[in-house]
């Protein structure tokens, strides 16, 4: 078994007997409590569990880790427990999945009150059950997160033995933050009746019924219930039989549905849960390709609920399908940054005020234990997002917590052995697909060094050099007769627009991006000739990919063989070459410059035509950047009003994009706050 060192003085890793690797199952520790005065719990396991007293939610754990490695959580339990109930409760899900990495189910955890040992696994104090409350056999959430919820507590819980478990770990403390956990009340705004039609009012997501490959999951004819087939069968009708509630918060929230039911006799209810209402002016779970509903089924009596995973919402539904009950109280238990370690700041002006708090609480629900990508559908570690959370992150907090947590775990497991240290698109994670972004690796790079060099972690210079390295050797295996890269595996990211669609067969913005690897690597780790070989390639961009006006946004292998560019161009693609050094202040840019600054609109450009505009991500990012660098605070802050000011209006949140069609709460937005402060001198 792994060395347990200090950290757990009698505590083994268990679980329930015969079920370590098995999909979906929840286990549930109880300790009755008896005179405790300051009791502390520390704990770990595999996948996630929660921590509850009195069957109020207390923790929330664990730190998310690379494969092999388990942080240990440190749990202030309430004072003076006397005849109180303390229950772990644990999923084990073993299902491949972008928020977390899978392994052997397990849970170990000690209880202390000052010296006293109360309770430790495997050894005394806890029992020890199979929660059947908790159907197994359902539905994915996501096709990036594990099973949806489905619970029925006329199930009672099942006391089981338990193996010990050898989870291959090594131990460390949890370096993170935890949640304040605080409470947000939902408001009841309309009371309703609903029917059950035939139609769905939109097709079941692809991955439930079609799955990719290697996708864990429990097929669809087999679950043993289906809200969201139901769901998508209600339509709301002022004489239908049944009734349904629409409950709204103030803001998009992100934590756990915290329900207090009423129930006159066995019920069952669904919870139907969104960022954004659909053209029918219910929850849309379209937009995110996300199963937002909870089904919940009570006995007779008062209960409260929580639910096992934290989800994003602004919009709940709650509809009662059956028996006599009342949602007396919807919130959510926040899952955040807290607040406490937040220098606060204001601008003076209300409107920049609004979007900063808004980036602000975009950037707490996306940090806690690592940096996500959003808080809802994935809960994903993704590099290049996290090259701008880690600013936000720097600017709000004045250190990098979370940003050395996040990194060590791709340095612990998230580089490919077998790619020359190519780093997973986002980890910890278990991608069922299997894919990279070739292009998040270099971002990889770009992050770190800015850790180091501009957040003070230069000590940390050796624990990178070896995987940067590799990446130079992985990359020249990519490398054509010009000593560009051309035809990279996998997916290759460089945006969200037309311009993702222009990556073969060399991608100028990729190769922009290379010589500002090439060269940050050089300059940390004082290698001329990486340096030589990032300018060599910005001459070769220079000459091949610039008309005279603007960088062309790809080149192409004609029949015969010769690479010759595609009349294509984008927006984006000149900011690239502005960020990545590749013009200077030559006057021959100076279109360039003048569509950075808005003196020239790519829609009325002589000799062009269908220049790609920018999206979100990277383009407005980049653009900010660059706009802060070149010290135009005026046009800084009049792309943030313009751009974010409605988001902020609308959700008290940042989204994914402008439209709003995908995720509204996304964590790379948050740098509008540190890009804020610096306009507004601060």
């Amino acid at each position: 078994m792994s060395e347990q060192k200090s950290f757990f003085k009698q505590a083994v890793p268990v679980w329930l007997r015969g079920k370590e690797s098995e999909m979906n199952i929840c286990a549930e520790l109880v300790l009755q409590a008896e005179h405790m005065q300051k009791p502390v719990m520390y704990l770990t396991g595999a996948t996630f569990y929660q921590v509850l007293v009195d069957g109020e939610l207390v923790h929330y754990g664990p730190e998310r880790k690379a494969t092999g490695y388990a942080a240990i959580d440190e749990v202030k339990l309430p004072e003076n427990l006397n005849g109180n109930q303390v229950v772990i409760r644990a999923m084990g899900y073993n299902c491949r999945c972008f928020n977390g990495c899978t392994g052997v189910s397990f849970i170990q955890a000690e209880v202390f009150d000052d010296d006293r040992l109360i309770a430790a696994t495997g050894k005394n104090g806890f029992k020890y059950y199979r929660a059947q409350s908790r159907l197994q056999k359902v539905i994915r959430y996501s096709s990036q997160r594990h099973f949806s919820e489905c619970w029925d507590f006329n199930r009672n819980r099942e006391e089981s033995e338990i193996s010990v478990i050898d989870p291959g770990v090594k131990y460390y403390l949890r370096s993170t933050p935890l949640s304040e956990l605080q409470v947000l009340n939902a408001n009841l705004v309309k009371s309703d009746n609903f029917v059950e039609v035939e139609d769905l009012k939109m097709p079941i997501f692809a991955y439930l019924k079609e799955p990719p490959k290697n996708f864990d999951h429990f097929s669809y004819d087999e679950v043993e219930t289906k809200p969201l087939e139901n769901y998508l069968k209600t339509r709301i009708d002022k004489d239908g039989s049944k009734k349904l509630e629409m409950w709204n918060f103030d803001n998009i929230q992100t934590g756990f549905f915290r329900l207090e039911v009423e129930a006159e006799s066995d019920a069952s209810l669904m919870i139907a849960f969104a960022e954004q209402l659909g053209d029918d002016n219910r929850p849309n779970l379209k937009a995110v390709d996300s199963c937002n509903i909870i089904k919940v089924t009570v006995p007779k009596g008062n209960h409260i609920f929580y639910s096992m995973e934290p989800y994003t919402v602004m919009y709940a539904e709650v509809l009662y399908t059956d028996g006599d009950a009342k949602v007396k109280t919807l919130s959510v238990k926040e899952l955040a940054f807290p607040q406490k370690p937040i220098i606060p700041y204001k601008s003076g002006d209300e409107e920049l005020d609004l979007i900063y708090d808004a980036a602000v609480r975009t950037f707490r629900h996306n940090t806690l234990d690592i940096f996500m990508d959003c808080p809802s559908r994935e809960r994903a570690g993704w590099l290049f997002d996290s090259y701008y959370t880690a600013k936000a992150e720097y600017s709000l907090t004045g250190d990098s917590v979370v940003e050395k947590a996040f990194l060590h775990n791709f340095l612990d497991g998230g580089l490919r052995k077998s790619m020359k240290g190519v780093t997973e698109m986002c980890y910890p994670s278990n991608v069922y697909s299997g894919n990279i972004v070739p292009q998040w690796s270099m971002w990889f790079v770009l992050q770190a060094a800015e850790y180091m060099t501009k957040r003070g972690h230069m000590d940390e210079k050796p624990l990178f050099k070896e995987a940067f390295f590799n990446l130079t050797e992985f990359f020249k295996d990519y490398e054509n007769e010009y000593g560009l890269l051309e035809k990279l595996p996998g997916w290759n990211f460089v945006e969200w627009s037309a311009l993702n669609h222009r990556v073969w067969d060399v991608s100028w913005p990729s190769n922009m991006l290379y010589a500002k690897m090439l060269e940050t690597i050089g300059n940390l780790y004082d290698t001329p000739e990486l340096v030589e070989k990032a300018e060599k390639l910005r001459d070769t961009i220079r000459n091949m990919a610039f008309d005279g006006k603007l960088f062309m946004d790809r080149a192409m292998r004609t029949d015969d063989g010769k690479l010759e560019n595609t009349e294509e161009r984008s927006e984006t693609a000149q900011y690239y070459a502005m960020f990545f050094d590749v013009i200077d202040d030559d006057k021959k840019y100076d279109l360039i410059r003048n569509i950075l600054i808005g003196e020239a609109d790519i829609e009325n450009i002589d000799g062009y035509k269908d220049i790609e505009p920018s999206d979100a991500m990277p383009g407005l990012y980049l653009k900010l950047d660059l706009l802060l660098d070149m010290e135009r605070y005026d046009l800084v802050i009049k792309n943030i009003r313009e751009y974010f000011g409605p988001m902020a209006r609308t959700t008290g949140t940042l989204w994914e994009r402008k439209s709003g069609i995908t995720s509204r709460d996304h964590g790379f937005a948050s740098f509008v706050a540190p890009a804020i402060k610096i306009a507004c001198g601060r």
